[in-house]
């Protein structure tokens, strides 16, 4: 009898093996037959033959169990004859799935080659990017080394030059307050000057003597600066009464101030004298010097 090869320890090899002890009783139990008949014809019923016949029960009894046996082990595979058609199923599809994984992971190999090529010459462009920065890195470490030293060299010139500056500045300081002594000094000489000149210009026009006190005559200040008004209102429009006055008496103050110097200042220079903000207070008041500019304008026949 032909039986299929089968897994060691599938139900298909537990079938073949009990079909193949199957057809062992069968070729046992026609060898008790054929035996029990030979014994019959002989009218013989011997102990072998007992012993015969009970092998011949045991011998249907293990055909009855196998052919129950051979029942459930069909039943047995043929589920799992259909279970085994699943799996190949199953088999065929994951087959078709390996298939698709494969080639999912060719086309990942691929788009992973494609990836490292890329990342290949990215990191070439990084590496000569980092050496053009590690090379400007070191260009501008040398020109900070030199803004440094220049720096320094700044630094040591900004000394000097403050050094220079606070000097000059002492010195500008000095300069100013001797040009202040200066304009103290020299104002008044100008003021005077002024002074002489209006005086000298009412000798000359009222032909009163050749100095001012020949001309004043011992005369107190209101009468002397009175009859100089009456004598100039005869040639022309004479300063104001308030402006003689203060030549007559009040410039006494101004001219003790004053010496020879005064005599050779120039018009300008005396203008200079009536406009400097320098005039000291305590030498000309506001009043007086509105006086003063008067007789400027007399004077010097100009305005100031």
């Amino acid at each position: 009898m032909f039986t299929p090869k089968a897994a060691v320890g599938s139900p298909l090899a537990i079938k073949n093996q009990n079909l193949a002890q199957a057809e062992g009783d069968n070729m046992k139990l026609r060898e008790i037959n054929s035996f029990m008949l030979t014994n019959r014809k002989g009218g013989k019923d011997s102990e072998e033959m007992v012993v015969s016949r009970k092998d011949y029960e045991e011998c249907h009894q293990s055909i009855r169990d196998l052919r129950k046996g051979n029942v459930w082990l069909g039943g047995r595979v043929q589920r799992l004859d259909e279970s085994y058609q699943r799996s190949e199923v199953a088999m065929r599809e994951l087959r078709k799935m390996v298939g698709q994984s494969e080639e999912a992971n060719r086309e990942l190999r691929k788009v992973a080659g494609q990836s490292e090529e890329r990342y290949i010459k990215s990191e070439k462009r990084w590496e000569e990017r980092h050496a053009r920065s590690e090379e400007a890195i070191r260009e501008l470490r040398k020109t900070n080394q030199r803004l440094d030293e220049s720096n320094l060299e700044l630094k040591k010139t900004l000394r000097d030059v403050r050094a220079e500056v606070i000097e000059e500045r002492a010195s500008r300081e000095k300069s100013e307050q001797e040009i202040r002594r200066y304009l103290r000094l020299i104002t008044p000489l100008h003021l005077r000057a002024l002074l002489d000149k209006a005086r000298q210009k009412i000798l000359m026009d009222v032909e009163g003597g050749t100095s001012w006190e020949s001309y004043r005559r011992g005369r107190d200040v209101d009468t002397f600066s009175k009859d100089i008004l009456e004598e100039l209102s005869v040639k022309y429009h004479p300063p104001s009464s308030e402006a003689v006055h203060f030549l007559c008496y009040a410039s006494k103050e101004i001219r003790k101030r004053g010496n020879e110097a005064a005599h050779k200042a120039d018009v300008s220079d005396i203008r200079k004298a009536l406009m400097d903000e320098q005039l000291d207070a305590g030498d000309v008041g506001d009043h007086e010097r509105l006086l003063l500019k008067e007789l400027f304008e007399f004077a010097y026949g100009q305005a100031i």
